[in-house]
């Protein structure tokens, strides 16, 4: 069986904070995407749209309001990879000692 390798993401907040947010819309599209892991939590809410998520062995399909937590090392990709008209998706990343 061929399995993925997730590739680890170093995350950047800006000095002085604890936490990173962004938002991507169809001007600021989240790329590249590719299956990844990293030792922050990571909060993300969908605001329109639809797609696959793939988060640690399981796939899985998501829409329009969901607002996911994944836990530290939990690899993951998916979510959503293009975004048009209203369509958003918004993450915060935070370590466990927020």
């Amino acid at each position: 069986m061929n399995r993925l390798k997730p590739t680890f993401e170093k995350i950047d907040p800006t000095f002085g904070s604890s936490f990173t947010v962004r938002v991507f819309n169809e001007t600021n599209q989240n790329t590249p995407r590719f299956y990844h892991f990293h030792p922050e939590l990571e909060l993300i809410y969908v605001k329109g749209g639809s797609g696959k998520r793939h988060i640690g062995n399981h796939l899985s399909c998501y829409k329009d309001g969901e607002l996911v937590l994944m836990g530290s090392g939990l690899p993951h990709a998916g979510f959503t990879d293009r975004m048009t008209r209203n369509e958003s998706e918004v993450v915060v990343q935070m370590r466990e000692d927020f």
